[in-house]
């Protein structure tokens, strides 16, 4: 009896919550994601270990060009780990079963650890309305904006831009255009072996920003100004960690003026020959 009573409350809240985000959701302009407006100019052929490893201690931007060329387009699965700060207050490790298909773009996400109501999180681009599909409680399944009022409080970043690949192009947009502003500040940390990624070696490349930042939540939304209000969820500088074998961005560290951290993110164990069934990207992989 007081497991039903329970989950009814749970419904109510999901209901409720779910009401607030439509009145409160603010348009943004949506886009087929300015992302994809980030590419890497034709190669003049393979790149060695060699040369990628002095292009990761030269020129990070033919690096993070070289990554990006060479993402595999099938697709992949991982296990991703995040943390993120919002509202000013460090979140808890959340752990998650990920799989990303590129055509067409596909997010499948089941927490193995962390995401409080939020178990399972399913997008398709281009199906359901545009909304994606999210397993609450583990016993409801509501259909929500991902631009809305709800997923902006649980992430810093859309899922319609999840992925390694994207992680890639947004960091390529943001050096890029320091650059072109003159203000692109960079350090080469070495070459290291990161527990956080399964004990994966990477290339580490850490940008300093000129001033506190907090990226938008949707590449070309509104610019987030930063007071005294937010501070605490902005960042000063941006590390990214290129798997030394693989070259694709496995790790994103985030950074405040003061040393503390802001946010974090890493795939682990990524495969990137995957075989997705019939079932991978409905809301059977849900259970």
């Amino acid at each position: 009896m007081v497991k039903r009573i329970l989950l009814v409350a749970f419904a109510l809240v999901a209901v409720v919550g779910l009401g607030a985000a439509v009145w409160l959701n603010l348009p943004v302009r949506r886009t087929d994601s300015l992302l994809d407006d980030v590419t890497s100019p034709a190669s003049a052929g393979p790149v060695s270990e060699d040369r990628f490893a002095a292009l990761a201690q030269t020129d990070p931007i033919a690096a993070l060009q070289t990554s990006l060329a060479g993402y595999p387009q099938s697709g992949f699965t991982a296990e991703f780990r995040k943390r993120e700060r919002m509202g000013g207050k460090l979140a808890d490790e959340e752990i998650i079963r990920v799989a990303v298909r590129d055509d067409p773009y596909s997010v499948l996400m089941v927490w193995q650890h962390g995401g409080g109501a939020g178990q399972g999180t399913l997008y398709q681009k281009g199906q359901n309305g545009g909304k994606m599909k999210v397993w609450m409680f583990r016993k409801l399944i509501q259909d929500i904006d991902p631009q809305g009022f709800v997923p902006k409080q649980s992430a810093r970043y859309t899922i319609e831009e999840f992925g390694i690949k994207q992680a890639t192009q947004r960091t390529l947009r943001a050096w890029l255009a320091a650059k072109d502003a003159g203000d692109l500040k960079w350090e080469y940390g070495g070459r290291k072996m990161m527990t956080e990624a399964g004990g994966r070696e990477c290339f580490v490349l850490k940008r300093v920003c000129p001033a506190d930042q907090i990226d938008p939540f949707v590449t070309g939304g509104p610019a987030v100004e930063v007071t005294d209000k937010n501070r605490k969820d902005s960042f000063r500088t941006v590390t990214v960690y290129l798997d030394c074998e693989t070259r694709l961005q496995i790790g994103t560290e985030q950074h405040r003026h003061d040393g503390e951290l802001a946010a974090s993110y890493w795939f682990r164990d990524v495969n990137t020959k995957p075989t997705f069934d019939a079932d991978t990207f409905t809301t059977k992989s849900f259970r």
